[in-house]
């Protein structure tokens, strides 16, 4: 990086946007001008998804460890992983984790598995109730299941029948809402959407700022469709992704992302989701790079690269084809003969987490938001206290038409006042004297100190709307 160019921490300090705390190492404060940027990008993602004809859902943010073992994640990832949060009760589950843990526990619950494990096939977990005696005399049932790896490894997660956890996706939980209730083909595509909190245990020495945090919050997306309804989705989150980036003036390229050595699912499945992308990119004649190996552990993946105004390279969009999550589930939906048939499950995410989305924006704009992000859109400078009556009451218009707009009536020289609305960042800067208050007009300068002279308030307001409206 330039050595001129600042980081999205020290801008978040300076203009006042978000900062991060000891008390909450990996989460963010977000001050009232960080959190106009963060509902500004909730409102545009908003109106995107609803175009685009998702409906908009809710989950919890704590579910119990069981959903993420019957999704996969558990045996991808591991028990003691960034994706496993667990939420704790008492001193009695210590004992109980103590026991499980010795050796002669384990080589008992081993070989109660040993049989029936054998034939299981891998990143398919069976589970059995565990009955763990403490000191006290007390029983505490666990539920334990026995995964085996694909090396044929036994890898041992028990989960307290009330244990939970802090959800890091929003996959599994989506797949409930799905089973709400029966399904038939006349539903599908069913678009869920879900702007959801999530926590992941990243170690210490790698949470950066926003770039890389614990908690976080996803524009997240979950399309369950027929097979043959699989282009169009898939195509049409490709091209709200290339919408989505030109507005920022980003420079993209598509790269296509093939199945890992380790995941869920049969070959027969990852053949057929494999080349059903492969297909859409054919047909919309996108040329993608590859990433042999880089898919999700559920299905292949097309996702977007972007390069910032820095030149840097950042993953941020994607779009994934999982038939494994449906069949792990036992989703599935009622075809036109009666029959019942499995849909496949779409993911999305068009920037991803809010905060890794926002870090980047900072970085690439150095603070200096476009109108219709910036916390402040326009500040009144009025040279006397004289005016401030008159710059309040242009405020007050301003406000009425939605414009975010501060009067600086501070009892200091115009030149510090356009200091230090320009040290903010504010796009357009209103100068107030005399004469504009006799001409019912401002003087109105950019924020890099250009002048663009006396303006009429019906004419800026109007000006400044379609600016705005425009994203630009």
């Amino acid at each position: 990086m330039d050595k001129n160019l600042k980081d999205h921490k020290q801008i978040g300090q300076e203009l006042e946007l978000f900062f991060s705390h000891d008390y909450a190492p990996g989460a963010p404060f977000w001050l009232p001008k960080g959190m106009v940027i963060f509902k500004e990008l909730e409102k545009y993602i908003r109106e995107l998804t609803e175009k685009a004809g998702y409906v908009e859902t809710s989950t919890p943010i704590m579910v119990k460890s069981k959903l993420f073992i019957e999704s996969g994640h558990f045996a991808k990832f591991g028990q003691n992983n960034m994706y496993n949060l667990g939420v704790y009760e008492d001193e009695e589950k210590e004992e109980a984790n103590a026991i499980l843990t010795s050796k002669e526990e384990r080589e008992k619950i081993e070989k109660s598995y040993l049989e029936y494990n054998k034939s299981n096939p891998p990143l398919k977990p069976k589970s059995k109730i565990w009955p763990v005696k403490l000191k006290n005399g007390q029983i505490i049932e666990v539920e334990i299941t026995m995964i085996v790896s694909e090396k044929s490894q036994y890898v041992l997660h028990w989960e307290f029948l009330d244990n939970c956890t802090l959800k890091p996706m929003n996959c599994p939980e989506s797949t409930i809402l799905y089973r709400f209730r029966p399904r038939t083909y006349k539903e599908l595509p069913l678009r869920l959407a879900e702007i959801g909190r999530l926590h992941r245990r990243e170690k210490s020495g790698e949470v950066n700022g926003l770039l890389r945090v614990r908690q976080l919050t996803m524009d997240d997306a979950h399309i369950y469709a027929r097979e043959s309804q699989i282009f169009d989705e898939v195509s049409n989150i490709l091209d709200t992704m290339v919408t989505f980036y030109k507005n920022f003036g980003f420079e993209y390229e598509f790269r296509y992302a093939t199945r890992p050595e380790t995941r869920a699912g049969t070959d027969e499945m990852w053949d057929k989701a494999e080349k059903d992308l492969e297909e859409v990119l054919k047909k919309k004649g996108i040329k993608a790079g590859n990433k042999k190996g880089d898919g999700a552990f559920y299905g292949p993946k097309i996702d977007m690269h972007i390069k910032d105004a820095l030149g840097r390279d950042w993953q941020l969009a994607t779009v994934q084809l999982d038939l494994h999550m449906p069949q792990a589930f036992d989703l599935k939906y009622v075809n036109e003969k009666g029959e019942f048939e499995k849909p496949v499950m779409i993911h999305r995410a068009i920037f991803g987490s809010f905060e890794r989305f926002i870090a980047i924006l900072t970085e690439h704009y150095q603070g200096a938001f476009p109108l219709w992000l910036s916390p402040i859109q326009i500040s009144l400078l009025p040279i006397t206290d004289a005016q401030n009556d008159y710059a309040n009451e242009v405020a007050e218009k301003l406000r009425t038409e939605g414009i975010r707009v501060e009067v600086d009536s501070r009892n200091e020289r115009l030149q510090a006042k356009i200091r230090d609305a320009t040290l903010q960042k504010v796009p357009y800067l209103g100068i107030i004297g005399e004469q504009e208050v006799e001409s019912k007009s401002i003087s109105l300068r950019l924020r890099d100190g250009k002048d663009l002279g006396k303006v009429e308030i019906s004419d800026l307001t109007q000006k400044l709307k379609q600016e705005i409206d425009k994203k630009i």
